[in-house]
């Protein structure tokens, strides 16, 4: 039960940390069209006409798709090193500690990295990361590991957030980041299928080393697209 509670009790300090913002997130609501469809069109084609978050888009598919299944690998990974429920659960804090890092360190990334030097180099450390894991002899080195690849992931996500609230009009926002998701997204539950099917299939060392060269074809064709390149965010906040 105690996993459960605490989980639950940090969606409680979520709720009350929301409930704290006092800055204004949107403006005034404007008149509804009442139709769905003309609503999901309009978010598709402000993604799709804007080169870089459609490439920013479609790579962030590619790499859920790679990434999805990540903590499974660890989890299965870990146990086939023999290491004990409780280890396996220090493993896993240890990556949250980084995602937490990750997080504090995101705004001074953002601050002083282009945008798109921070991306290429978030994708390249993953891609050495999940091979690393191949070489691991010793479930106690998977801490660090995991710590790593928790660490990149905020600050991915700050650098996508930031750009999607500086350029789109925020009465579109809602629409375009649902649109966003839904692309970059959409493709990490079959990245948990496939991670699962490599797992019962080749066994955890192999299966790392197909991800981490998938998610290395990745990283190689956004460092050879300009647009991802020069992805660096827009000065000022469009308001119309």
């Amino acid at each position: 039960m105690l996993p459960f509670v605490v989980d639950a009790a940090s969606y409680v300090i979520s709720l009350i940390t929301l409930l704290a913002i006092r800055a204004p997130l949107q403006d005034p609501p404007a008149a509804r069209t009442g139709r769905l469809r003309h609503d999901i069109a309009v978010g598709v084609r402000f993604v799709w006409a804007d080169r870089c978050l459609r490439a920013l888009s479609l790579v962030s598919a590619a790499v859920s798709l790679l990434t999805a299944g990540i903590p499974l690998v660890f989890i299965v990974l870990a146990t086939h090193l023999r290491a004990s429920p409780t280890l396996i659960g220090v493993i896993l804090g240890i990556s949250g500690a980084g995602g937490l890092l990750g997080a504090a360190l995101a705004p001074y990334l953002v601050r002083t990295v282009a945008a798109g030097v921070l991306n290429l180099a978030g994708l390249w450390l993953w891609t050495g990361l999940i091979l690393a894991m191949a070489m691991i002899g010793t479930a106690v080195v998977l801490g660090p590991v995991a710590a790593g690849f928790a660490v990149v992931g905020p600050a991915l996500a700050v650098v996508a957030q930031t750009r999607r609230a500086r350029l789109v009009p925020r009465h579109l926002l809602g629409r375009v980041y649902s649109v966003n998701i839904l692309i970059s997204r959409g493709t990490a539950p079959l990245g948990s299928l496939l991670a699962g099917l490599l797992l019962s299939s080749v066994g955890p060392s192999t299966t790392v080393v197909i991800l981490g060269a998938g998610l290395g074809v990745v990283a190689l064709a956004a460092t050879a697209s300009p647009t991802i390149r020069h992805a660096d965010l827009p000065e000022t906040t469009t308001s119309h």
